[in-house]
């Protein structure tokens, strides 16, 4: 368990990615990030995202916000 994938559940972030048939890099390119690795470090808990990145990230794979987060 990396660090913030305690908070972030980051299994579904990847699985719901791979479901809409999106790679890393087309991830990045939608959330507006300067690379696919700072995706990928999200997406694998290294950085803590966002709240503003969760939301667009809820909306591309079209799941609710709290659907990634372990309340």
């Amino acid at each position: 368990m990396n660090k913030y994938s305690m908070y972030v559940k980051t299994e579904k972030i990847k699985n719901e990615r791979k479901k809409k048939k999106k790679t890393i890099k087309d991830m990045s390119v939608n959330l507006g990030f300067k690379s696919p690795i700072s995706y990928y470090n999200l997406e694998v808990g290294i950085v803590e995202p966002k709240i503003s990145q969760m939301i667009n990230l809820s909306k591309i794979l079209g799941k609710p916000v709290s659907y990634f987060f372990n309340l």
